[in-house]
């Protein structure tokens, strides 16, 4: 019974880190969808970012569980949840705006409504700067937890230079994201290295 459980929750971690990995690749990366379906595929990489370290989670009861693992598993729930309150609010603030700049009577409202646009805009950008040291603080303890049990050493390894990657540049381009201010963004390398991670790690038996 046991294991039957552990299969259906690894299976629900598979599932939401793929929608997750998908949805974050396809609409903040490469923006490929219209927006009618990319803004709810943007609101979808929270939850599922959080659905998926849930699950193995709780999956990982039926087979032990190492201290280090289950930090950076409530770390990336918090950035799921944060990611999702910052996805939101980024995309009510842009669509209010916009409207209220398109409506605008003169050329003095409209200069008006567009500096109050990217006076908000930096609480998105506040938010998204919390994402990113949960999810860079979560993704080096599933790494440490890897490199302390003495397996897979190599994506251990891996994990950490993504992660230090990752939250050095925001602390170095704090407190505007890297890409927009000359630097790196690290958010790509370090969700790749999440999937590979959970893919591998909802693999191992026993």
């Amino acid at each position: 019974m046991n294991l039957d459980f552990e299969y259906q929750w690894m299976r629900c971690t598979r599932v939401a880190g793929i929608v997750a990995l998908v949805s974050y690749f396809a609409v903040p990366i490469f923006h490929l969808p219209p927006w009618l379906i990319g803004r709810w595929m943007f609101f979808l990489i929270g939850p599922a970012i959080a659905l998926a370290s849930f699950a193995f989670l709780q999956g990982c009861r039926y087979r032990g569980e190492d201290v280090a693992r289950k930090i950076g598993l409530w770390a990336t729930m918090v950035a799921g949840l944060i990611m999702h309150l910052m996805a939101i609010i980024q995309d009510g603030n842009f669509t209010t705006m916009r409207r209220r700049i398109a409506v605008a009577d003169d050329a003095t409202a409209k200069q008006l409504e567009e500096a109050v646009l990217w006076g908000v805009n930096n609480v998105q950008l506040a938010l998204d700067i919390g994402f990113d040291i949960w999810i860079a603080g979560g993704a080096m303890f599933l790494a440490i937890g890897l490199l302390v049990a003495d397996r897979r050493r190599w994506l251990g390894v891996l994990g950490v230079a993504a992660a230090v990657f990752a939250l050095g540049m925001n602390i170095w381009k704090y407190p505007s994201p890297p890409a927009e201010s000359g630097g790196v963004d690290g958010g790509p390398y370090l969700a790749a290295w999440l999937g590979v991670y959970l893919w591998l790690e909802t693999r191992r038996s026993g």
